[in-house]
């Protein structure tokens, strides 16, 4: 598999902890991340996701918060809907090998 096939984006991720926002004692995740796509390099893509756990044991869940683009110069935004973009749920790893 090589960089340069469709879908696989490069960029730069940032992960913010937020604590006692929607439980005192559960923490949720927000995953901001700014790509590029190397088959459309006149874009950059801005997507920002929210991760949290439903329970110890349980399955993790990553919701869409926003999902845009722009051209390079930063004019003219594209704003996705974010409605018919599913959730991914996953459970946590136990073992890796």
């Amino acid at each position: 598999m090589t960089l340069n096939q469709k879908g696989v984006f490069q960029g730069t991720y940032s992960l913010v902890e937020h604590l006692g926002v929607t439980s005192p004692t559960k923490p949720y995740l927000t995953i901001d991340a700014k790509l590029k796509d190397p088959l459309k390099p006149k874009y950059l893509y801005f997507m920002s996701f929210d991760l949290s756990s439903t329970y110890h044991g349980g399955s993790n869940k990553i919701a869409w918060r926003e999902y845009y683009s722009t051209d390079l110069d930063g004019t003219s935004p594209v704003v996705y809907p974010i409605e018919k973009l599913r959730n991914y749920y996953f459970s946590r790893v136990r073992r890796y090998a």
